[in-house]
């Protein structure tokens, strides 16, 4: 049994491993003003976040984006979190964002500040594309 349980613990180190390597390479793939989005607007549809963890909505499926800011546990700054509320009743699940958006450059920690201008920025891109957005706390 002891050896079973070493081999699976192996084999979930090498996952982990790959979904980091290729998360990796995908952002050091990208030109450096493109690093730090969160957005990504296609012709009819954007995308969220970067590699694996990337969601894609339709724009004409969105009803609204709920924003909302938290100070996370065991933590020495804020964060941020966005759903997307489609028109057809579902949700998304809640996507954390920090102050790179709007430093756009890595953020060890985020102050209150910084989270509200990063929300404002994100807003600002779905309204002018005709997406109601609400920001909560």
């Amino acid at each position: 049994m002891g050896i079973y349980m070493i081999i699976l613990m192996f084999v979930l180190v090498g996952i982990a491993v790959a979904f980091a390597t290729y998360n990796l390479s995908t952002i050091r793939s990208m030109p450096p003003e493109e690093r730090y989005k969160l957005l990504y607007f296609n012709d009819d549809q954007v995308s969220i976040g970067i590699g694996l963890m990337k969601q894609t909505f339709k724009l004409k499926d969105i009803r609204e984006v709920r924003f909302s800011k938290y100070k996370p546990f065991r933590s020495p700054g804020w964060a941020g979190k966005m759903k997307v509320c489609l028109l057809n009743g579902k949700t998304s699940r809640w996507i954390n964002f920090d102050g790179t958006v709007y430093y756009q450059k890595f953020v060890l920690a985020s102050n209150e500040e910084s989270i509200d201008k990063a929300t404002a920025i994100l807003m600002k891109e779905f309204k002018s594309r005709g997406i109601q957005c609400n920001k909560y706390r």
